[in-house]
């Protein structure tokens, strides 16, 4: 079925509804609120927007600054900033890129991948017990579905540039 199609068969209701819990969950789970109470919950007492930045670097690396920047949707000098900050703290590494002398390549020192596995780990923890009371069948059902509009929405938008004046943050 083509997605003109299935747009008409839609009830919009149940759309609207879709597009505010996927933004409301989506701002949440990006929150400097949230990240800040999940690294008090891992016991730490950095500040909540580097442990995003933190994940990003541990997913990618080795991975470049711009890199980063341009997955978060940020400024290239904020996110150096804040990997400063991160080296600082003895959470990342910074080398030359062998072939290109200019480019800075991020890695997670050991101490980095020791505090963003407590966060997750207190992240993991607190999503057990927000869905303590769902059944089995329940958690299955929703991984499936989760899994399928997480498919759909990278296959239609992953790797494409947002449009001129489009959403993003430079802060």
């Amino acid at each position: 079925m083509q997605a003109s199609a299935a747009r008409a068969d839609a009830d919009p209701d149940w759309l609207v509804a879709v597009s505010r819990h996927l933004t409301a969950i989506g701002r949440l789970t990006h929150s400097q609120r949230l990240y800040g109470e999940m690294g008090a919950r891992a016991g730490l007492t950095m500040r909540p927007y580097l442990y995003g930045i933190l994940a990003r670097i541990r997913d990618r690396q080795p991975v470049r600054v711009s890199d980063v920047a341009e997955d978060m949707d940020y400024d290239r000098s904020t996110i150096s900033r804040h990997v400063a900050e991160l080296t600082n703290l003895g959470c990342v590494s910074r080398e030359s890129d062998p072939a290109d002398g200019r480019v800075v390549i991020l890695r997670l020192t050991e101490k980095g991948t020791r505090v963003i596995e407590r966060v997750y780990e207190a992240w993991t923890t607190t999503l057990g017990e927000l869905t303590a009371d769902w059944t089995p069948a329940e958690r299955t059902t929703f991984l499936d579905l989760l899994g399928r509009l997480d498919t759909a929405l990278t296959a239609n938008f992953a790797g494409k540039a947002a449009p001129s004046g489009g959403p993003g943050r430079s802060g």
